[in-house]
């Protein structure tokens, strides 16, 4: 990959935004190797982009000072339901121009989620259909009768329409970990504006279970 400079190469891209990109990149590091991290990019174009990048940074930091605090360790990485921020650096531009926020890399965000079970929800129902057909013709009467049926045939093929949607259990352990990470923001006099489900990550980082992570909170 390409040598950003500060000890970090630059791998594949993750998402683009109006004031910057999100990419894969490596950390090498002195003592422990490599570290993957995910490093937002921001281009610092407009008085606007500036403030952000401003308020960015300046929030990051404060909440996992604060953190810190509260649990009495100088050395915590911060609230587990924010996504760690690790280091930040100026572009070659100077960083009137641009800036690079390097954080922890997450598995995949809620976005991407929804996005996934809406695509293979709509196969299923494809499926079904596909099915009903082929056992009454495609008269609407005889569809209505019998898409119960035809739904209870597909499954059986594999197609259980449980994995194409959140489960109650997910959808209050994904609500917890995200009202954990605002109460601490509220708690440290942040107002976070940009809640939505691309801010909403998910990291294994936490074990087995892993957790779920606010992002882009500045």
């Amino acid at each position: 990959g390409l040598a950003l400079g500060s000890g970090y190469r630059r791998g594949a891209s993750i998402s683009s935004g109006a004031d910057g990109d999100v990419f894969r990149a490596v950390a090498e590091l002195p003592q422990d190797g490599s570290l993957e991290v995910a490093i937002k990019h921001m281009r610092l174009t407009s008085a606007n982009i500036q403030r952000h990048a401003v308020q960015e940074l300046s929030a990051v930091f404060h909440a996992r000072r604060r953190y810190a605090e509260e649990i009495g360790a100088a050395h915590s990485a911060g609230h587990p339901n924010l996504v760690e921020y690790l280091d930040w650096f100026a572009g070659s531009g100077g960083a009137e121009r641009e800036i690079f926020l390097v954080m922890e890399l997450c598995d995949f965000t809620i976005g991407d989620m929804i996005f996934a079970t809406a695509a293979m929800r709509s196969q299923y129902e494809r499926r079904c259909l596909d099915v009903l057909r082929s056992k009454q013709g495609v008269g609407r009467s005889g569809a209505a009768r019998s898409w119960a049926s035809a739904a209870a045939a597909v499954p059986a093929a594999g197609g259980d329409p449980e994995l194409y949607r959140f489960t109650e259990r997910e959808m209050v352990n994904i609500l917890y970990h995200m009202l954990s990470a605002l109460a601490f923001l509220n708690r440290c006099g942040i107002l976070h504006r940009d809640i939505k489900s691309e801010n909403m990550l998910w990291s294994r980082s936490r074990g087995f279970e892993g957790c779920y992570k606010l992002a882009d909170f500045g």
